[in-house]
């Protein structure tokens, strides 16, 4: 019986093995210094540090309810759609580097609420002002606009 148990363990231990090495195979690597913008089946780098960034500070609530005050320097996302030549759009999913993604419509985008902050070689998306922080996505190396 004893044996089974290890087996079964020891399977199943191979078998997580293998499939975590599909998954980070299959991963799109990151551009390099630079987001990839995907509009309309074109894909383009965006370094957002060579854009006209400002100071930006908010407020992000985290799933407790807890606020948390953001702040650095930043520029609004529907900004860098424009730059990327995105004109129209529904929405658009900004992905992290661990595939961790989010998803922001097109009324969210042109308001003045979602930005994409530069903290030294990591960009993050906030939105400000949403009543839990899930959208917040750190490490942004992709943005596919729908």
């Amino acid at each position: 019986m004893r044996k089974k148990i290890v087996l079964v363990l020891f399977l199943a231990a191979a078998l997580t093995a293998c499939l975590t090495l599909l998954h980070l195979n299959s991963r799109k690597p990151a551009a390099e210094n630079g987001i990839t913008v995907c509009y309309n089946s074109k894909e383009s780098i965006v370094d957002i540090r060579k854009l006209n960034l400002t100071e930006v500070s908010g407020t992000a609530v985290n799933g407790k309810g807890e606020e948390k005050t953001i702040s650095g320097k930043g520029i609004l996302l529907k900004d860098v759609l424009t730059y990327a030549g995105a004109e129209t759009y529904e929405q658009a999913v900004v992905t992290a580097d661990d595939e961790f993604s989010a998803t922001v419509t097109a009324e969210e985008i042109n308001g003045d609420t979602v930005y994409l902050i530069s903290e030294e070689e990591e960009v993050q998306m906030v939105v400000f002002g949403d009543s839990d922080s899930k959208r917040r996505v750190k490490k942004v190396i992709r943005i596919e606009v729908k």
